[in-house]
Formats: C-alpha cells, sequence, structure tokens
C-alpha cells in the first residue's frame, strides 16, 4: 500500500518502509486571499448552474452534482497553491560487518600442529571434521605439509560445512578489507607478504568510514602480531564507546615450536690472542629440555661450540670464549642447531662485526712505596704482554727509573698530553706532597674529559684520608665516613669476607669461576682480608660490586664521571687470595679489572675522541642515538656548534659514505649528540672526520618483525574481544557467530518530499469530482 502511495507521487519506492507522518507545505503563485475570493465566486458559479435544473432531479443529486462541480474548481485553483507534500517513513536496515583479513607477512607462518586440538582445527576449517564435533579427537588424516595461516582463515570463511559469510550475510552486510600496515579494500590475503601489522590501524580506519550507527560489528582475522601503529586497546575503547563490538578470531598456534638468536653480545674491539667473550641470548618455545648445539663461527670458520639443553623459562644465554690470531676486521655468526621441525629456521642464527688490534693498553701505577697490593699486581701486570707498564714510586731512588728494561718512571706525567696518553690509572697509596700540584686535576680531566679510567686503589697512610676535600674525593664513588679513614696501622682485625652484589654478578667481570653458578660461592670460599675503608654507602649513580659484611657498604663500587669510569677498591688486601691457590684468584680479579677498565678505548682507536652509542644493533627503520667527547690536539675539549662524522659502510667500501652532524650538548664543553635512522641493513663504522682513528662499528639488521613473535597472540586478540563485549574465536566456534554476534537490525527515518500539484496523485484528484458530476449528470440526462 506504500509503495503505491509513494508512486501516486511520483516518489522511489521504499521496500518495507511505512509511513510515519505527513505534512503539506504550499507555495502560491498568487495572492492566497485572490485564490479564496476566486474560489467563492466559482462556487456561487456551481450554485447558479443547478439552481435551475428540472425539478424531476433529486434535490440530493442536484446537491452532490453541485459539490464534485464545486470541488472540481478548487482543484483546479488549487494548482496555483502549488502544494508540496513531505512524508516520513521507516525501514528496518541491516546493519555492516566489516570484515578485517590480516594479509602480513606473518600470516605467511605454516605452524607445524603437533595436538589433537590444533590438529582438529585445521580439520574444521578443511571439511574433514564437522563444526560442532569438537576439538578432542582429530580428523584421520593430516597434510603432509604444515598449512599457512592465510590458507586455514581462507578455508574457514569458505567452508560450506560452518556457512559462516553466508549466514552473517542474512544478518548483516558485509563489507570485507585486508589489512597490514593499513586498511586495504582488497578482498582477499591469499598471498600475506607486507612486512607489518597495525591491528590499530585498521580498526580505526574502519570505524572513520563507518557511521557507528550503521557499523553492526568488526569481525577480526589475525594470528594477532601487531608491531605498528595505534594501540589496539586503545582503539578498542573508542570502539566500545560507539556500541561497536569487535569478534576476533585467532588463526594460528599458541605454542609453536621455535628458537631463535636473538641477540650477541660482545665487544667491539678485541686484541689479538685474547679470549673474545661471545654472549648469545636464545629464545625459544615448545622445546623445554630439548637438546641443541650452539656454534660461533669467525670468518666463517668455526670458533666454538657448545651443547645446550634448553630451559623451561623461554629464554637463556650462552657465553663461549673465542680467540682470534691475527689483527683484522671479522664476523662472528651464532647459529643454533635443533632436531629439526620448528616453525621457522631463518631466526636459527645471527652475525655482528668485531674489530681485532694488535696494540698493548697503557697502564700507569702510582704508590708511594712498594707495599705487598703493589707488588703482586705490578707482577701480574709485567708478565701480561698486552699491557705497557709504567710505575710511579715515589720512594724509588730515580736511577731505577734510568735503568734499561725498567718500568718505572722519574717522575709523576705533569703535562696533559702525557698523562693522558694512559688508558687506564691505578692511583694507589701515594702521599700528595709526591706528585705535583696540578696532578689531581689533570686526573680530574683524564677521566671527564678524554675518557680515561681511573681505579682508586685505598692504603692505610694516604689514601682517601689525606685526599679529603679535594677533587679526588669526587671522583670516589662511594661518600666517606666523616671519620678518619687511612692511618690504621695495625693489622690485628677481625677476618672480612666479602659479598659480591647481584650487579657485580649480571656484569661479569669480578666473577672468578667460568660457571655463572659457581661465582657467588667462590666468593665466599676466598681466604678472608683484614682490611677495609669505612664508608657510608654509594654515591646515588654509583653501582656497589662488592660489600663488606657489617652493615654492607661498598668496598669495590664504580660510577660513570664525565665521559670515563673511577673503580673504589677499599681495600689493600687482596693479595691475601693467593693462599692455597697462589695467583689464581688474585690474578683472575686483578686481570679482569685492569681489561674491563683499560679497554675502554680500544672501541674508538683514539685518545682523543670517544664515540658512544645506545645499541650496537638496530633493526631498519630504527635510530642510533650518538654521544661524543672530543678533545682537541691539545686534550681539550672542543667547543664548535657542530662536528662532522662520516657513516662509512663495511661491506661495500666503493658505496661511498653518509655525513652526520653531531650538535654541541649545552653547558658540557666537549660533549656532542646526534640521532639517525638506522637504513640499509649492513655493517657500517661511524668516525669523526677530522680523526680517522676514531671510530665504533654499528650493525643494522633487517626488520622482521612479522616474524619476531611466531605464536598467536591470544592475549592481544582476547582483550580487543573483551573490551568491545565482543567474542575471541577459534576455529570450533566461527559456526555459532552469526547467532552470538546478534546483530539486530536498525530503524532508519527517510523523508521525502514530493509536488504534488505536480504528481498523478494530484491529476487523479482533479479529474475525479469533474468525472463523477458526467456521471451523474448521465444518469439524470442533463446535457
Amino acid at each position: 500500500m506504500n509503495s503505491i502511495l509513494l508512486r501516486l507521487l511520483g516518489l522511489p519506492t521504499e521496500e518495507s518502509a511505512s509511513v510515519t507522518g505527513t505534512s503539506i507545505q504550499l507555495a502560491p503563485l498568487v495572492s492566497l486571499t485572490l485564490i479564496v475570493l476566486v474560489s467563492l465566486f466559482l462556487a456561487f458559479l456551481s450554485w447558479l448552474a443547478y439552481r435551475s435544473t428540472p425539478e424531476d432531479v433529486p434535490s440530493g443529486r442536484r446537491k452532490l452534482m453541485m459539490i464534485m462541480r464545486a470541488a472540481f474548481f478548487v482543484m483546479l485553483l488549487g494548482l496555483l497553491l502549488r502544494p508540496v507534500i513531505q512524508l516520513n517513513l521507516e525501514r528496518e536496515h541491516k546493519r555492516t560487518i566489516a570484515v578485517l583479513i590480516d594479509s602480513s607477512a606473518s600470516m605467511s607462518i605454516a605452524d607445524p600442529r603437533k595436538s589433537v586440538a590444533d590438529r582438529a582445527r585445521e580439520a574444521i576449517t578443511n571439511g574433514q571434521l564437522e563444526p560442532d564435533a569438537g576439538i578432542e579427537s582429530a580428523a584421520d588424516s593430516n597434510p603432509v605439509t604444515p598449512t599457512p595461516r592465510s590458507k586455514i582463515a581462507a578455508q574457514a570463511l569458505n567452508s560450506e560445512k560452518i556457512n559462516l559469510m553466508e549466514n552473517l550475510a542474512d544478518k548483516a552486510e558485509l563489507v570485507k578489507y585486508s589489512f597490514a600496515g593499513k586498511l586495504e579494500d582488497s578482498k582477499s590475503a591469499d598471498d600475506p607478504q607486507l612486512p607489518e601489522t597495525s591491528i590499530g590501524n585498521a580498526m580505526h580506519e574502519v570505524l572513520r568510514r563507518h557511521s557507528a550507527d550503521d557499523l553492526g560489528g568488526i569481525f577480526l582475522i589475525s594470528d594477532g602480531a601487531h608491531n605498528e601503529g595505534r594501540s589496539p586497546s586503545s582503539v578498542a575503547e573508542s570502539l566500545r564507546e560507539r556500541g561497536v563490538k569487535v569478534f576476533t578470531y585467532g588463526v594460528g598456534t599458541t605454542d609453536p615450536r621455535d628458537i631463535s638468536v636473538g641477540n650477541i653480545d660482545l665487544p667491539a674491539v678485541a686484541l689479538a690472542e685474547d679470549a673474545i667473550p661471545v654472549t648469545v641470548k636464545l629464545n625459544h618455545r615448545g622445546m623445554d629440555g630439548e637438546k641443541a648445539k650452539l656454534i660461533v663461527t669467525l670468518a666463517g670458520v668455526k670458533a666454538g661450540e657448545k651443547e645446550i639443553t634448553l630451559n623451561s623459562e623461554g629464554e637463556q644465554e650462552i657465553t663461549i670464549p673465542i680467540v682470534a690470531g691475527k689483527p683484522n676486521n671479522y664476523e662472528i655468526e651464532a647459529r643454533i642447531e635443533t632436531s629439526g621441525g620448528e616453525i621457522l629456521d631463518n631466526n636459527n642464527k645471527l652475525s655482528r662485526g668485531i674489530r681485532v688490534l694488535d696494540s698493548s693498553l697503557r697502564v700507569l701505577m702510582v704508590e708511594s712505596s712498594p707495599r705487598w697490593e703493589f707488588k703482586y699486581i705490578q707482577s701480574m701486570l709485567l708478565r701480561e704482554k698486552r699491557i705497557d707498564l709504567d710505575c710511579y714510586l715515589a720512594a724509588v731512588d730515580p736511577a731505577v727509573a734510568r735503568s734499561d728494561d725498567t718500568p718505572y718512571i722519574e717522575k709523576f706525567p705533569e703535562n696533559r698530553k702525557d698523562l693522558f696518553s694512559y688508558d687506564l690509572i691505578i692511583f694507589g697509596d701515594i702521599d700528595p706532597e709526591k706528585i705535583p700540584e696540578n696532578a689531581i686535576t689533570n686526573i680530574s680531566s683524564f677521566v671527564s674529559d678524554s675518557g680515561g679510567s681511573l681505579i682508586i686503589l685505598a692504603g692505610k697512610k694516604f689514601n682517601p684520608s689525606s685526599y679529603r676535600n679535594t677533587e679526588l674525593e669526587r671522583l670516589l664513588p662511594v661518600e666517606l665516613a666523616p671519620t678518619r679513614l687511612g692511618g690504621n696501622k695495625s693489622p690485628a682485625q677481625r677476618p672480612i669476607q666479602l659479598k659480591i652484589t647481584e650487579t657485580g654478578l649480571e656484569e661479569g667481570f669480578l666473577n672468578l669461576e667460568e660457571e655463572p653458578e659457581m661465582a657467588e660461592k667462590r666468593w665466599a670460599l676466598l681466604p678472608p682480608i683484614y682490611w677495609s675503608v669505612k664508608t657510608l654507602k654509594a654515591k646515588p649513580a654509583a653501582k656497589s660490586y662488592l660489600l663488606h659484611p657489617d652493615g654492607e657498604y661498598p668496598v669495590v663500587a664504580m660510577q660513570r664521571y664525565g665521559s670515563g669510569e673511577v673503580l673504589w677498591v677499599g681495600t689493600e688486601n687482596t693479595w691475601r687470595w693467593r693462599k692455597n691457590t697462589g695467583d689464581l684468584y688474585h690474578t683472575r680479579f686483578w686481570g679482569q679489572i685492569v681489561q674491563r677498565m683499560a679497554g675502554r678505548k680500544l672501541a674508538t682507536g683514539s685518545r682523543r675522541s670517544e664515540l658512544r652509542t645506545d645499541r650496537a644493533i638496530a633493526k631498519e627503520g630504527e635510530k642510533f642515538t650518538v654521544f661524543a667527547r672530543l678533545l682537541d690536539e691539545n686534550f681539550i675539549p672542543r667547543d664548535e656548534e657542530s662536528i662532522t662524522a662520516t657513516l662509512e659502510s663495511r661491506a661495500n667500501s666503493g658505496s661511498g659514505s653518509k655525513r652526520i652532524t653531531l650538535r654541541k650538548v649545552p653547558g658540557e664543553p666537549g660533549s656532542y649528540r646526534t640521532e639517525f635512522a638506522a637504513e640499509d641493513p649492513g655493517r657500517y663504522r661511524l668516525k669523526i672526520a677530522e680523526d680517522s682513528a676514531s671510530g665504533i662499528d654499528l650493525t643494522v639488521r633487517g626488520a622482521d618483525r612479522e616474524f619476531s613473535e611466531t605464536a598467536m597472540n591470544e592475549k592481544m586478540l582476547h582483550e580487543i574481544a573483551s573490551i568491545t563485549d565482543g567474542l575471541f574465536l577459534r576455529e570450533e566456534d566461527l559456526y555459532k557467530l552469526p547467532e552470538i554476534a546478534n546483530i539486530d537490525p536498525t530503524t532508519i527515518t527517510i523523508t521525502r518530499e514530493s509536488e504534488l500539484w505536480n504528481s498523478p496523485l494530484y491529476f487523479i484528484l482533479l479529474l475525479l469530482p469533474i468525472t463523477i458530476e458526467w456521471f451523474l449528470r448521465k444518469f439524470a440526462e442533463l446535457k
């Protein structure tokens, strides 16, 4: 009935629409008063026309003919009023479900389905099991090779048994999209290769394209490997506020069998024929208790290997020492070998570059007299072929320093250039009267400006008691007690068993055993010491490594000071650790400390330029942040507003270099900083243009974010569904979605306007009275 009315009014028909209201508006061509007067005049003429009608015509018929004549005249005059009719229509409208199909590269992963439940889920999608059969028993046969996630999803959507898309289409209008980094209008994702997944951006774009009233829900088909763009949870909050539910279908498995080499930690620079500790971080899943072999190669040749048992934590670090025989630039590769059957095998190896140098470490020892601690440390350093040792001993006869092959020097280095040529200064129990007045100032600048390393080795006579309120006290990483700390010459003290801290164990250079689990026990088994300096605590930015058992104040601590580092050793009794074991633990303790402290400058190869970065390895697209501490030829901090560095490729020397500009850090003379993006994968060297000896090595890895986590991210998909009051689904639940979704149609109010005077209906209403009058006159036999 409503459709007939709409046609008579010349309007398009609306299926299932009902008229809920009408109104008429007039747009007269002439004055309304004039139209009324003319209407009255025409009605009077109609009365006159039928007043003289023969008396045999019934009075009722005469009045009816007169009314029809008058109605015709009124309808005719109505054309001058130009009436417009407005109709309010209501009809039910199917709401829209946006179907989002993940087309990122992680959807190409083919999950080995080991569990009965996972095999049953695949069987449901390929039709071997009924949708409501459950997942307790798998199909009789399974695919010979694992099926990619994208194909599993496509099978589920196209399955005639599940009949998901047709049943959803009965409830709502379906609009299909694919997405990776952004939303696309494509209908499928058969060849997923895109390198990023942005679930948040995709859902936000759907909300932008569709009104909240029309959008009945979102059906998200993904493995949840979100790694780019807006936070899915924050977008889900916006969807909930607008009443839009998200139904998530998780594709993949939650416990795939996989192992990957996550990182390689090793020094940027090492010395030829020295052991290089290569620490490899492994990430694994679904392989608890299995055996694996970690192999480390140097320039393609096996340099070390280790059989390991994978733990239940899913993450472990393995250290393998290797030795480079000759100076060169090498590539170190770590590779893990397993029994196979992993979800991915292209993440089982990783490589990093290292520079191996044939150089020595310059060390200066400063003491007043040859105490026991000095003698044993000096003896150990003189045996090290990589150590170039100078000793300033105030009590020694200057003639000794002038003899051949002596480690002694006549006087303490007075000028900065001579002092700054050392990599490490071991500042012992020296009388301040026996060193130049500017010595402590120059030592402070050696640390803060040139990035040098300083070990302050306490003594009973002068250090640190004679250096209170000097620059040396500011260098200390500990706060001194308010009492006199030196001068305790009595050896009769009770034994002190030092305790290593968690920081000491983690950083490793104080570990006296190769096996980490034995390192802490070894400290408890060492012979005790009998003297240490009383301190209050470590300074706020310092790290404590060894603690005194009484009050647990630091005996060994370190802090960064400017661009260098200062290590505090608050005892002169470490030589006592030689009891029953000889040089073993005393030499290991001081050897590792000296290598750790003196080796810092090896990374840049320059004594005037120190470059540091927040990371040695960055993924493509990430940023390197570089810090520099730069001195001029007189070892004075540089003061230019900007410094130019060059970034050169290690692999292709003919590819040219890139200029990097470092900007001065305000208020810090000699300090510079810059940021730049990691671009093409490969190995690079960054160095200061005016100092060819400077430089650090950087590595850029390909942006393999899609495969950094191979398990389906069930937690994220659950969270999105929960926030929006939707539902997380697996294959066994898909057939229920059309009923679970419960997407009711919405009522749409439509307003339609028609020029009534120009419509078929008005023409019928105009002809109707004159036609009735004509028939009545014929029956009355009137002309």
